[in-house]
């Protein structure tokens, strides 16, 4: 049957860079469509469904294990894997060398669909993508001004939840510091995918000395790279010592529940609003 191709090429189509949003709704539509049609066609002597798609994930530097956005996305990848009869199969991108290790690795191995992560894989990704027409790439979190036609740029929409958190940030810096409230940040190499972080946090902070007529200073660093973790640990501590409060996450709350006043959490829910309406900007793009 041609089903597989059928996909395969509605991958390839134009290359366009999607939000999370858009991207999740299309692809877990296009999952839902495909993996009844072909579950319920391809099957073995015993009636299990059978895998139709290979698909391959490439983690970045922090590894699979890092509790954090590399964990993520192996662990969305075997969940579709599973539940939609797909032959999954994650291998390490810690660096260059198993980047292209990994991707010379799926090729020869006949996956339908590579999945890379991130800026570090970026410049193997097109040029294996360039390489291999006949096979889908997918990039996370990384926006090619050119990619080819075969390859998928997945954008996140990290400013609308970055915003917030600066909001709530720059309120619990004044509540523990009125005389010189400040918030600070590290974060990666200063490339778009991390000022669109960075950025809109600042902006958040913004936000709330507008609207409350304060002054929250904002302090932030960038590290050189994403792998080097000893550079991270010297500017976290920079920050300590320039800073005497520190930015928390954003809802859920959990144990600063009931420390976060309802005011707090009712501006913060108009932000969301503002922020979906258009009503409030993140300050991303630039």
């Amino acid at each position: 049957m041609k089903t597989d191709r059928i996909l395969l090429n509605f991958i390839s189509q134009p290359p366009l860079c999607f939000s999370m949003k858009t991207t999740l709704a299309a692809f877990v539509s296009l999952v839902l469509i495909f993996g009844s049609l072909l579950t319920s066609c391809k099957k073995s002597t015993e009636d299990t469904p059978v895998a139709f798609l290979k698909i391959g994930l490439i983690g970045g530097p922090g590894g699979f294990n890092d509790a954090g956005f590399n964990q993520a996305i192996w662990t969305g990848c075997y969940n579709a894997g599973r539940d939609f009869y797909m032959n999954f199969q994650g291998r390490d991108g810690k660096t260059p060398e198993e980047v292209k290790s990994s991707l010379d690795y799926f090729v020869a191995n006949g996956y339908n669909i590579i999945i890379t992560a991130g800026y570090d894989e970026s410049e193997a990704t097109l040029s294996a993508a360039a390489a291999n027409p006949g096979i889908s790439f997918v990039i996370l979190d990384y926006a090619a001004s050119n990619p080819p036609a075969n390859m998928l740029c997945i954008l996140f929409d990290v400013d609308q939840a970055s915003f917030p958190c600066g909001f709530l940030a720059a309120w619990w810096a004044f509540t523990h510091d009125y005389i010189d409230p400040a918030v600070g940040f590290v974060g990666g190499p200063a490339i778009p995918e991390i000022r669109q972080f960075s950025v809109s946090y600042a902006k958040g902070v913004d936000y709330f000395n507008s609207l409350f007529h304060k002054n929250v200073r904002t302090l932030g660093y960038y590290a050189s790279s994403f792998g080097d973790t000893l550079e991270g640990a010297r500017l976290a501590d920079s920050l300590h010592v320039n800073l005497a409060n520190y930015g928390v996450g954003l809802a859920p709350f959990h144990d600063f529940d009931n420390r976060i006043p309802d005011s707090v959490k009712n501006e913060i829910s108009h932000i969301k609003d503002g922020i979906i309406n258009g009503t409030i900007k993140t300050g991303w793009p630039e």
